[in-house]
């Protein structure tokens, strides 16, 4: 689950810690390894916006 297949504009600490893990020793995350953005990227519509159509 998650907002697309990048984790550039939307950062992980996870992803991080992943990357250096295999860049200093090699180590790839284990099998199925999946994280979580740190945010998300877009934010919820307020109640506002949301009942009056966005406008």
């Amino acid at each position: 689950m998650g907002y697309g297949h990048t984790a550039l504009d939307n950062p992980s600490s996870c992803v991080g810690r992943h990357a250096v893990r295999y860049f200093l020793s090699g180590v790839l995350p284990p099998r199925g390894a999946t994280c979580e953005q740190d945010t998300p990227p877009f934010t919820e519509p307020s109640a506002r916006s949301a009942s009056s159509g966005g406008s």
